[in-house]
C-alpha cells in the first residue's frame, strides 16, 4: 500500500490548481479533509478554485529588486557565466525563465 501524503506544496498556484483538479477527477481524496494543497504566488486563480486554494503571497516587487541587486553585485566573470548559461537555454525555456524572474505570467 502506498502512503498518501498529508499535504503537497507547489512552486506556483497554477500547478496547485491543476493538482486540485486532478485529485477531484481521479481520486476519492477530499481537499482539505484528506490532503492539503498549497500554492505559491497568490494569483487571482487561487480564489476561484474549489475549494479556494491555500497560497503564499509572493512580494514580486521586493523579489525583483533583490534579484537586480544581486546581479549588480556579481563580478564580471560571474555575469559572463550567467549570460553563457542563459544563452545556452532553448529560446522557449529562456523566455519562461525570464518571465518568472520578472514576475510576469506572459510576455509578448
Amino acid at each position: 500500500m502506498n502512503p498518501v501524503p498529508t499535504g503537497v506544496f507547489f512552486l506556483n498556484d497554477e500547478m496547485a490548481a491543476g493538482a486540485l483538479q486532478a485529485i477531484y477527477e481521479h481520486t476519492k481524496l477530499r481537499v482539505p479533509q484528506d490532503i492539503s494543497i498549497v500554492g505559491f504566488d497568490d494569483i487571482a486563480l487561487a480564489s476561484l478554485t474549489h475549494p479556494p486554494l491555500t497560497t503564499i503571497r509572493a512580494e514580486k516587487d521586493i523579489m525583483g529588486r533583490e534579484a537586480v541587486e544581486r546581479l549588480r553585485k556579481m563580478s564580471n566573470d560571474e555575469r559572463q557565466a550567467f549570460r553563457r548559461k542563459l544563452s545556452a537555454m532553448p529560446a522557449d525555456e529562456r523566455r519562461q525563465f525570464l518571465q518568472r524572474a520578472a514576475g510576469l505570467s506572459q510576455m509578448p
